[in-house]
């Protein structure tokens, strides 16, 4: 928790320095190098000077962190839902519009739940996206970007919406 402050007051201050010109070439894109802090237990850090770099790191490691029992909540209830085969609560789950990719290769985007209800059972629960979801561990998704894509070829993307986790696209 220290290091998340020590990490945003760093943040703060380079933010402040490149706004007010001082040390404004090494908040330049691309590599700058690193500076060591000491905190109040000892420990040294390591921070990029390169504040893009700098900024996707601690979003990173803030989603990592503090969202993993949502995630795997969330995960869970999806693997239920299509374990169940279950239309309408996936539906629920969903933040349209999303995007689909059929089995035959072809992409298409749903606009609403009764355009997404309308595509029935048999087109959304195929038999593949049952089993690579319904054997996929929901606390062992990796994180990509925004969210988690949990399955393989067949999969559910789940994405943070306005703040909450949602489904926002399938490939069958």
């Amino acid at each position: 928790m220290k290091r998340k402050y020590i990490a945003a007051g760093i943040a703060a201050a380079a933010i402040l320095a490149a706004v007010s010109g001082y040390r404004t070439t090494t908040l330049a894109a691309g590599s700058a190098g690193t500076e060591s802090y000491t905190n109040t237990d000892g420990e040294v850090i390591q921070v990029s000077l390169d504040l893009r770099a700098f900024m996707e790191s601690m979003e990173a490691e803030e989603l990592k962190s503090s969202p993993a029992a949502e995630i795997t909540a969330f995960a869970t209830k999806v693997q239920n839902t299509v374990s169940e085969q279950d239309l309408e609560a996936l539906a629920d789950l969903c933040d349209f519009p999303i995007q689909i990719t059929m089995e035959d290769g072809q992409t298409c985007a749903v606009a609403s739940r009764e355009d997404f209800i309308a595509l029935g059972r048999d087109s959304v629960f195929t038999r593949n996206l049952v089993h690579e979801i319904g054997i996929a561990e929901p606390s062992e998704q990796q994180l990509y970007g925004n969210g988690i894509v949990m399955g393989n070829n067949n999969n559910v993307i789940i994405n943070r919406m306005d703040g909450s986790l949602s489904v926002t696209g399938f490939n069958f």
